[in-house]
């Protein structure tokens, strides 16, 4: 139930998993993923990439809906010179 990625062919991108039945990320009924979900999927992949004694900043931006039944996909990567990452 915690489990928000889900791993690709690639190091640096993941499929977003979803379960409903959250009460955190999902604490009502929805019928698009909750920018709560994709905080947490980012949360994650930073992790994954640079692991979990690196700090990471995150700014974000939502401009659409992702609805629950079409696929998303994290992506992160480092950025060069100063360690930052973007997603």
């Amino acid at each position: 139930m915690d489990v928000v990625l889900s791993a690709t062919p690639r190091d640096d991108r993941w499929q977003l998993r979803v379960d409903t039945r959250h009460p955190i990320l999902f604490e009502h009924p929805a019928r698009s993923r909750s920018g709560m979900t994709l905080l947490e999927a980012a949360r994650r992949a930073s992790i994954s990439l640079m692991g979990a004694r690196r700090s990471v900043s995150l700014a974000s931006e939502f401009s659409r809906y992702i609805e629950l039944d079409e696929p998303c996909f994290i992506e992160a990567e480092i950025i060069p010179g100063d360690g930052a990452r973007s997603w």
